[in-house]
């Protein structure tokens, strides 16, 4: 969830010396396991992260898509991309027509 992904970064943030976030600055459940490859178990994160936030921006929006990316200050372009490469399911309607 978003409220939660904010946190984290915050929580990040205040721990990071160093100015730039790094996995060590992360809560342990996202880390990378030692065991597991970590390439894959990041690139993974991300994706559902990324998945997620997408997910909720279009719920905000009320799946309109060019306001979803304004939100996300992305091209429409772009979203459409991360829709397509994260298997994002669409609502026929894309929410430019319904009202609040």
């Amino acid at each position: 969830n978003i409220r939660e992904l904010e946190n984290i970064i915050e929580h990040a943030f205040v721990l990071c010396s160093e100015g730039l976030i790094a996995i060590k600055h992360l809560p342990a459940y996202l880390r990378p396991s030692v065991t597991g490859p970590v390439n894959r178990t990041h690139h993974s994160l991300l994706n559902t992260a990324e998945r997620d936030t997408i997910i909720q921006a279009l719920e905000h929006t009320n799946q309109n898509r060019q306001a979803a990316a304004d939100y996300l200050g992305i091209h429409k372009s772009t979203l459409f991309r991360k829709i397509k490469k994260l298997n994002i399911p669409l609502s026929p309607q894309d929410g430019r027509h319904s009202r609040p």
